[in-house]
């Protein structure tokens, strides 16, 4: 399914679903997208490839028990998601489609978290690998969307 052919379903509906039916939007997320889209070339647009990446690190983080949180407010900027221990910053993530590479490594450098993980486009990959600092970890975007949840976790943590 193309991004622009999934269904939005808005989030006071999807709340107001019954758990089945919660399951099986689930189940078919390769046809939903939760919230409105946005399409290529909207003023201040999120891309969807962005947005579902995002998603899948808080689901993710969320299944091996982090408190994960998208959007977290670190100072004067904000992380894409973060995976928190109680009030400390375990993992902070940033993810880069059409963004700027730089302006995702200054936040990456600046926040105080025990690991650091920047996500890509697969062909920035050698690019962000090579001015990524060394403590910051370069994952491309194709395993966070495509890949299976063991396969994540082991990618991010280790």
């Amino acid at each position: 399914v193309e991004p622009s052919d999934r269904v939005s379903i808005p989030p006071n509906v999807l709340n107001s679903l019954s758990n089945e039916y919660k399951s099986i939007v689930n189940k078919l997320s390769n046809l939903f997208v939760v919230g409105l889209q946005k399409y290529e070339g909207e003023v201040g647009a999120e891309s969807i490839e962005h947005r579902l990446v995002k998603e899948r690190l808080v689901e993710v983080g969320r299944r091996v028990g982090f408190e994960a949180v998208p959007e977290f407010s670190v100072g004067d900027f904000r992380l894409d998601v973060a995976w928190l221990d109680g009030n400390e910053v375990a993992y902070a993530f940033e993810v880069v489609i059409s963004g700027s590479l730089l302006e995702a490594l200054y936040r990456l450098e600046h926040v105080s978290a025990g690991k650091k993980v920047l996500i890509v486009r697969d062909e920035e990959l050698k690019r962000a690998m090579e001015r990524a600092g060394s403590g910051i970890k370069v994952i491309p975007t194709s395993l966070i969307l495509n890949g299976k949840t063991h396969e994540i976790i082991r990618e991010v943590i280790t």
